[in-house]
């Protein structure tokens, strides 16, 4: 026999055989029982794009419910979307106090992913979905409030990211959230958009531009990329990339340390939404963003009083037991056809277009993937050594269950 055919029938067995063998290893791994909640107020489709990419690494790493199912994509508190403009709300309003010390009691952890809510333009249509209108559901509430606290007291993992803390929250929960966790939020918004242009850009909210062209002499000359930063006030800067940037897009960096203990890369493009945010224990601070701006572009950011680098993870999730993602982390449309794959990650680069420099795909795999699958398998091992080696999830945890109204 050929020698060089012996090898290549060899090399396409393998190359055949890998999905299979791929599958088979998810499918006889072991499962991990952890009872959590996330609450996502923002789900215009079921999709659950504001939550989806969350799921996946649930998913893929085999955590599941106390009852050993799976969790899905409506497994969450917060807006429901049904048919013909209808929808229903199951979120932690409908809990009096003591019914929240009890769901403190019950969970692991808490994910909230999104509390920006639904606006009337874009549920209902009638008109522009890019323009600014009255919301219909949403903000971080008092009773979301009063839940993190109580977790957080009793050491259970809180995760939240953008925005939360931010607009339209209101100020006295921003002020709770702020002292509880020691994070305060600038009062600033921003993104980087693949091109300002309004013809070329479905995009491209519309009340940027107009708030834009109310604060100069009604111009919009942008026709290239940018970053958009809006402020709570309704001040707006855009940096150009043309004329601002050196580098179009905002780079999350992190430290040699953070880098080998979550298994992340040095930097990152970021091309979505984020804010900018503060935090009292500069040691907590896993990751940055860094704005890569022209001599111009500084003296821009300095006039508004805008920094250049902020933290963009902020936490930890063994002492503190607390995160905050400067960012729309979990907001990525991730595709569930890989989900049952085991060692997937290793060719993540297939997943991923690195020309296109607003995919979200590649942030998603080379950054919050592993963030947090580390996160979720630390956090795991902790809780159930607090637990006790004879811990029975089973036994001892409560089933939550999605759209039931409490006792």
């Amino acid at each position: 026999m050929d020698i060089k055919r012996w090898f290549l029938g060899i090399l396409i067995l393998i190359l055949v055989s890998m999905p299979v063998v791929s599958i088979l290893v998810w499918v006889f791994s072991p499962t991990y029982p952890i009872n959590l909640m996330i609450v996502d107020k923002t789900v215009l489709t079921p999709e659950g794009n504001e939550h989806r990419s969350f799921n996946w690494i649930l998913k893929h790493n085999k955590y599941v419910k106390p009852d050993g199912s799976y969790y899905e994509i409506s497994d969450y508190r917060g807006f429901f979307p049904l048919d013909s403009q209808k929808f229903y709300i199951n979120d932690l309003d409908i809990y009096k106090d003591e019914q929240l010390d009890s769901l403190s009691d019950t969970l692991d952890m808490v994910y909230f992913a999104d509390t920006y809510g639904i606006y009337y333009n874009e549920w209902y249509r009638q008109e522009d979905e890019n323009e600014h209108s009255e919301i219909v559901y949403g903000r971080t509430s008092n009773n979301d409030f009063a839940f993190m606290q109580k977790m957080h007291e009793k050491q259970k993992l809180v995760i939240t990211e953008f925005n939360t803390i931010a607009s339209p929250t209101n100020v006295g929960v921003r002020k709770k959230m702020e002292e509880e966790f020691g994070v305060r939020w600038s009062g600033w918004v921003g993104r980087y958009f693949f091109s300002l242009d309004t013809t070329k850009n479905p995009e491209l909210p519309k009340w940027v531009v107009n708030l834009y062209k109310e604060q100069y002499c009604d111009e919009w000359p942008f026709k290239e990329s940018g970053i958009v930063l809006v402020h709570e006030s309704e001040e707006i800067v855009v940096l150009d990339n043309s004329q601002d940037l050196l580098h179009e897009v905002p780079i999350i960096n992190t430290d040699r340390y953070y880098q080998e203990f979550f298994g992340v890369p040095e930097y990152i493009r970021y091309p979505f939404w984020f804010d900018i945010t503060y935090l009292e224990y500069d040691d907590l601070v896993v990751s940055t963003y860094k704005l890569h701006t022209s001599l111009r572009g500084d003296s821009v950011l300095n006039a508004h009083k805008i920094p250049k680098e902020f933290p963009a993870v902020l936490g930890d999730h063994i002492i503190n037991r607390f995160y905050y993602f400067a960012g729309d982390f979990a907001d990525n449309p991730i595709a569930f056809s890989a989900v049952y794959s085991r060692g997937i990650e290793y060719l993540d680069f297939f997943l991923y277009n690195n020309k296109d420099l607003s995919d979200r795909q590649k942030f998603f795999w080379t950054y919050y993937n592993p963030l947090m699958s580390k996160i979720m398998s630390d956090y795991y091992g902790v809780v159930n050594f607090d637990f006790g080696d004879d811990y029975n999830p089973d036994e001892n945890t409560e089933t939550i269950s999605f759209g039931e109204e409490p006792e």
